[in-house]
């Protein structure tokens, strides 16, 4: 007769939780319906983005972009963030010694 198994064991759900899908690549060789199916929009893509510091050039629309969310977007979300601060401190009666 099997020993009998606590109520709340679940050995499948162990299994689960440590087991891990080995790396395509290592299994090609092996399985071949297991090989990994490259589409070319995405690789292309992809080798843009890996490459893109070799092609990235300041013209005036990349620059206009890097201040705007560099410097603009930060000190904007900078200073709704203090005047709301403020706000709620003279609301509740809290004295202010900075800003």
């Amino acid at each position: 007769a099997a020993s009998p198994r606590p109520p709340n064991s679940r050995p499948y759900l162990a299994r689960l939780h440590t087991m891990q899908r080995p790396p395509t690549e290592k299994l090609r060789h092996i399985i071949p319906e297991m090989s990994m199916k490259k589409c070319a929009p995405i690789e292309k893509w992809a080798k843009y983005r890996e490459d893109a510091h070799r092609y990235f050039k300041i013209t005036p629309k990349t620059l206009r972009d890097i201040i705007l969310w560099a410097v603009i977007v930060p000190i904007g979300i900078h200073h709704l963030m203090k005047d709301s601060q403020v706000k709620m401190d003279e609301a509740c009666g809290r004295k202010r010694d900075y800003f």
